[in-house]
């Protein structure tokens, strides 16, 4: 996917596990999860090699979880990591 072309760009291997693009406040594909560890309608939260990362919403959809990827959809309030 696009990620692997700026890794090359910028000369780095691994960026910080994960990568996530959010389209407008109504999708976002998150790349590098490791699993899936809650999901309801307000909130998603994944496990990256490093790093949980929460999506948070209204109306929130697993659209699609495999190899690594998800996507989610629904009114997108913020994404968060720790």
């Amino acid at each position: 996917m696009f990620v692997d072309e700026v890794k090359t760009k910028l000369g780095i291997e691994d960026i910080c596990g994960f990568s996530v693009t959010i389209f407008e406040d109504k999708h976002v594909v998150i790349e590098g999860i490791k699993k899936l560890v809650f999901k309801g309608e307000e909130e998603v939260k994944f496990r990256s090699k490093n790093k949980g990362i929460s999506v948070r919403g209204k109306g929130l959809k697993l659209k699609e979880l495999g190899n690594g990827n998800a996507i989610v959809s629904g009114i997108v309030l913020g994404v968060d990591y720790d």
